[in-house]
């Protein structure tokens, strides 16, 4: 994909991450948390409705990450995607 997104913050140089790299990332992440806070909220480290609010708020990067890919190339098919998470937010 041609779409990049710069990331000046790393250590005086620029990396460059498409927009699919960044989506499979935020997927990552929320799996991540997903198995994680319920733990956290169990202990007491962090209440539910931050949980949930932390949680919600990543799915609606990752939809508006997908949003801005599949405009770009709307020329694929499923095999683009089968390595990606199995459903969208």
């Amino acid at each position: 994909m041609q779409e990049t997104i710069r990331n000046c913050a790393g250590r005086g140089r620029s990396v460059v991450y498409d927009l699919e790299e960044q989506y499979k990332c935020v997927a990552r992440e929320i799996a991540i948390r997903e198995r994680v806070y319920p733990k956290w909220v169990e202990t007491g480290r962090m209440k539910q409705i931050v949980a949930n609010r932390e949680i919600d708020c990543m799915r609606a990067v990752l939809e508006t990450l997908a949003n801005l890919i599949i405009p770009l190339d709307g020329d694929f098919d499923d095999k683009d995607f089968e390595d990606w998470p199995a459903t969208r937010v």
